[in-house]
């Protein structure tokens, strides 16, 4: 059991991690057969782990339902959400090449939704599908909003991270505002006078930055992947050592 439990997936992720590490230094229809074959595992495997995912939040929630804690009302959010999108995505077939209201119940339903009375025209082509349309007009105006907030924060933490208390924080309060002068047209004069030194920031001093972080996360990486397949990380396997 010990073994199954603890050597098996170590020994797996060795032998997964070295061979696509030979894979891709060699140049072979093998090694693109080897790609496929793992891609396609990865795929499979991406599917169950889907479900289990799923499973592990709905048993969350029923959890916070059960025992009432703070918030559960939210938990009933979730299981609405998640039975009214399930049901639309098993009920209703996606037809692109449908019209829109001779569907039965589909074509009622979309009629009245996004019309609320009966169609101007005939032969309307659309994707047909409840799925879609809440998708488009609740998930898509959700995210919408997230964003928004996030820019009110991020709008937020720069107010207080530009006070210039220290030199480095005045240079970054300078930076910032060549920058936001030069890319925002507020006068044309001032973006015409500003926009060479906005345009010198963002290629230069900004793009060096973003290379050195992402040269960061790279390394990262990699440290990360030789500590999996040599058996030094093992947090994946549900536990510390």
């Amino acid at each position: 059991m010990t073994f199954w439990k603890k050597k098996f997936p170590i020994a797996l992720a060795f032998i997964c991690g070295v061979v696509m590490f030979f894979r891709f230094f060699s140049p072979s229809h093998l090694a693109d057969q080897t790609l496929t074959e793992f891609s396609d595992w990865d795929i499979i495997i991406s599917a169950v782990a889907s479900f289990l995912g799923i499973f592990s939040l709905l048993h969350n929630h029923y959890t916070k339902l059960r025992r009432k804690v703070p918030g559960w009302g939210y938990s009933i959010v979730v299981y609405v959400g998640f039975t009214v999108m399930a049901l639309a995505g098993f009920l209703f077939k996606v037809d692109t090449k449908a019209n829109l209201y001779k569907d039965g119940l589909v074509g009622v339903f979309m009629r009245m939704t996004l019309h609320g009375s009966p169609p101007p025209t005939e032969g309307v082509t659309t994707i047909v599908n409840p799925f879609n349309w809440i998708f488009m007009n609740f998930m898509v105006s959700l995210g919408a909003t997230m964003f928004a907030l996030l820019a009110f924060y991020i709008a937020s933490a720069a107010f207080r991270a530009f006070r210039a208390k220290t030199r480095e924080a005045t240079v970054l309060l300078i930076a910032a505002l060549l920058v936001m002068v030069g890319r925002v047209p507020l006068w044309d004069f001032l973006n015409t006078a500003f926009s060479p030194v906005s345009s010198w920031i963002m290629n230069n001093p900004n793009m060096a930055a973003q290379r050195g972080i992402i040269f960061g996360i790279v390394l990262s990486q990699i440290a990360l992947s030789l500590r999996i397949i040599f058996g030094i990380e093992r947090t994946y396997m549900g536990g510390g050592d």
